[in-house]
């Protein structure tokens, strides 16, 4: 792993509750329903992209909102999954570490969601949280 690891600072940890409330928003607006299920937040993601090809609007608070909630989801399915700050050649930013010298896997949730906007593909959430720990999971067995 190239990536240099911290903590949180106390900022970054409002900025992330902020974010997990915004998806709260989002799906209110988005959503066919108030729940705040995977599914819920993939279905008004969906609907929010669809929107985007007719009345487009700065989509960074958004892929922001999503991108904590999908790295939030994946840390609630894998044990001793957290939130870290990386720093790499690329910059710093948040993502989702586990598997301390064991596999070292670290995600960079705003990331995979800002290419699902630029692919324009709506329904990644659940599949892409399966995915991960499914592959988490083959590594721990190994």
């Amino acid at each position: 792993m190239d990536a240099k690891l911290s903590a949180l600072t106390e900022a970054q940890e409002t900025w992330l509750r902020e974010q997990l409330e915004a998806v709260t928003a989002f799906v209110a607006d988005y959503g066919s329903n108030r729940a705040q299920g995977v599914a819920e937040v993939e279905h008004a993601w969906a609907s929010w992209l669809d929107r985007q090809n007719v009345d487009p609007a700065d989509p960074e608070p958004v892929i922001n909102a999503v991108g904590v909630y999908f790295g939030q989801v994946v840390i609630d399915a894998l044990t001793g999954f957290g939130w870290v700050v990386a720093e790499d050649e690329s910059g710093i930013d948040l993502a989702v570490f586990g598997l301390p010298g064991a596999g070292d896997v670290l995600i960079y949730p705003a990331s995979v969601v800002a290419q699902r906007y630029e692919s324009r593909d709506g329904f990644f959430l659940q599949s892409g949280r399966d995915e991960i720990v499914a592959q988490v999971r083959a590594i721990q067995a190994q």
